[in-house]
């Protein structure tokens, strides 16, 4: 377990990432912009992270958990799905600098990520237990649920990336509305 400092010299580094990307896309900030951001050596950056990677994962997961802890009464899928394409949309540039205007494999990590935060629904921590029951439900009648959390994760990611990359243009609404019928069509397989 990390002490009280190492937490906060992993929240350093990752919300100087953050302010790095929103200025500019993933690939073109290099551990040197990170450290520099951050005041802080590159044994210290390589001492939490293996390589940016990493820390894009890393990262991903915090904001998915800030997303989490700020809206703790989405009890349904509409509600949970609704807090993160609200979050997209009023983070558009910095969320582009993420994944849209990155020309590494963001695509795959983000639904890898997803998926497995389907499939853990019930150790996510401050996620109610309404929203775990309802985010489990959607795989239970399922044979594979693996493949079916890897198939809706990957739907969802690719609609949102294909969002970002027109600019956000389609009403943040319509895109909710369609990443719930991927969830009710993964209802009815």
């Amino acid at each position: 377990m990390l002490t009280n400092a190492e937490v906060r010299a992993k929240r350093n580094i990752q919300m100087s990432f953050i302010e790095l990307l929103k200025k500019q896309p993933s690939d073109t900030i290099t551990i040197k912009l990170i450290t520099t951001k951050a005041l802080i050596n590159r044994s210290t950056f390589y001492r939490y992270y293996q390589d940016k990677d990493f820390l894009i994962a890393d990262t991903f997961s915090f904001l998915l958990q800030r997303i989490i802890e700020q809206n703790p009464n989405d009890n349904t899928p509409k509600e949970f799905i609704s807090s993160i394409v609200m979050y997209v949309h009023d983070h558009g540039a910095f969320m582009k600098n993420l994944t849209v205007r990155n020309r590494a494999a963001s695509i795959p990590l983000f639904v890898n990520m997803i998926a497995n935060l389907f499939l853990s629904a019930d150790s996510i921590p401050n996620l109610n237990t309404t929203m775990q029951s309802n985010i489990k439900a959607l795989f239970i009648k399922s044979k594979t649920p693996e493949y079916m959390a890897y198939m809706l994760a990957g739907g969802m990611v690719s609609v949102l990336y294909k969002w970002m990359n027109a600019d956000m243009l389609q009403e943040p609404n319509t895109v909710i509305n369609l990443l719930m019928e991927l969830v009710d069509l993964t209802n009815q397989i």
